[in-house]
């Protein structure tokens, strides 16, 4: 358990510090359910202090507490959370107490360094496609999400995105999807930009001599070849996500993690397929991951094909020769009427592409997180 540090005088400034804040803040509404269930598992002893620490980390890394962090010299040092701190999650969970009263608390622990969590190194956004303005064209056909995508995406033939959000009556379902270990799913950065044009594809056409070095797109929404729809369901049910980018910079960071969401990751690094590869508990969810081995340029902002895909000679196919690919037949196979997880040596994988299924099958969602 990473260390937890008590300071005595907490019992008389924190009720000080919740009276300075009448309302509740707006940004309080993003909380997930998930979080607010393992208040109450771990006030109740069903989860341990890990685990719930872990749901404060998310809250910080995706700005919903911000934290102002000082330097405090004055402090004791304990192994465990101390239980008035569990009994006002009990009370959280149970609404006894408001969610603002409970974060409020929380943020003063952390800020005065009386609870220590660990600084996540900045994290990659990505675009969800959360903050996007316009008209709304909502989709009758998904039962457990809200579905939409925007007038300005039309283009005549069909829409270019689609978003997914949460359904307020569905949150129960949610608690029960919610992961129940330390979980990361990988974002596909790399492949995002691999897709877009100017840029691989059309080297692949011969349509471009050079482009088989592009840009990365940090600005620019997951499509459909990127995991789009599976980063949108999985988010929404409360899994963190790292991108290529963290893994190739710090592949240790996924010892982190117990369990670890390999999404259509085509394009990757050398170090971002040794981390994965020797993880011990992968769930490879979409075919063709860790296809074509890549070089990034940090100064650049691109990255170089550099194996892979039928480069630099047209008999290579996967560019690491990774026994374990499963790009035929499974790619192509986006119905997943038939779909199963079958093992390999570090994991499980996935027999289909799952990008239109996901949000509609819940037994998939429950596999995911029973593995």
């Amino acid at each position: 358990m990473k260390s937890i540090f008590l300071v005595i005088v907490i019992l008389v400034l924190i009720p000080n510090t919740l009276n300075s804040f009448e309302q509740e803040s707006p940004e309080l509404n993003k909380i997930p359910s998930w979080i607010k269930n393992n208040a109450g598992w771990w006030a109740n002893g069903s989860i341990d202090d890990l685990t719930f620490v872990h749901g404060i980390q998310y809250l910080i890394k995706e700005d919903i507490m911000i934290i102002s962090y000082t330097d405090q010299n004055s402090r004791i040092e304990t192994n465990e959370i101390p239980s008035w701190i569990k009994n006002n999650a009990g009370w959280w969970a149970t609404n006894k107490i408001k969610d603002d009263e409970f974060i409020t608390s929380i943020k003063w622990l952390i800020e005065n360094d009386i609870i220590k969590i660990e600084r996540f190194e900045p994290v990659t956004k990505i675009n969800l496609g959360y903050d996007l303005t316009g008209h709304k064209v909502i989709f009758q056909d998904s039962k457990y999400f809200e579905k939409y995508s925007y007038q300005e995406d039309f283009n005549g033939e069909g829409f270019g995105f689609i978003w997914y959000s949460a359904k307020p009556e569905m949150n129960s379902l949610y608690s029960e999807l919610a992961p129940n270990e330390k979980t990361v799913m990988i974002v596909p950065i790399f492949t995002s930009s691999a897709y877009w044009e100017p840029g691989f594809y059309n080297f692949y056409r011969g349509e471009c001599t050079e482009c088989f070095t592009t840009p990365i797109r940090y600005e620019l929404p997951l499509t459909f070849h990127s995991s789009h729809g599976g980063v949108q369901i999985l988010s929404i049910l409360g899994y963190d996500y790292i991108t290529d980018i963290e893994v190739d910079k710090k592949p240790e960071i996924l010892k982190q993690y117990d369990k670890v969401i390999v999404l259509h990751n085509e394009y990757v690094t050398k170090k971002e397929f040794d981390a994965i590869t020797s993880h011990p508990k992968v769930v490879y969810l979409y075919p063709n991951a860790l296809y074509a081995e890549i070089n990034v340029d940090y100064d650049k902002k691109t990255i170089t094909l550099v194996k892979g895909h039928g480069y630099p000679e047209s008999d290579i196919s996967n560019g690491f020769n990774w026994k374990n690919d499963n790009t035929h037949p499974y790619e192509f196979d986006t119905d997943c009427n038939e779909w199963e997880f079958y093992n390999v040596d570090n994991g499980i994988m996935l027999n289909c592409y799952p990008e239109n299924a996901i949000a509609q099958n819940i037994e998939m969602l429950k596999k995911i997180k029973e593995y």
